[in-house]
């Protein structure tokens, strides 16, 4: 027979199941994804922007 687990103070939550409050990213997932997209797109337009005007 196992013991029973202790208690935790604290309970478990799935990062996916917290709410963003946006309408058009519901996940966090969502959230993170279209922040990179757009730093890959600024950092290539800065440096496509760099070259052509150098």
């Amino acid at each position: 027979m196992k013991p029973p687990k202790p208690p935790t103070a604290f309970r478990s939550v799935e990062p996916e199941s917290d709410p963003t409050g946006l309408a058009w990213l519901p996940t966090w997932k969502v959230v993170y994804l279209v922040v990179i997209i757009f730093f890959v797109l600024w950092i290539t337009l800065l440096v496509a922007l760099t070259v052509s005007f150098s």
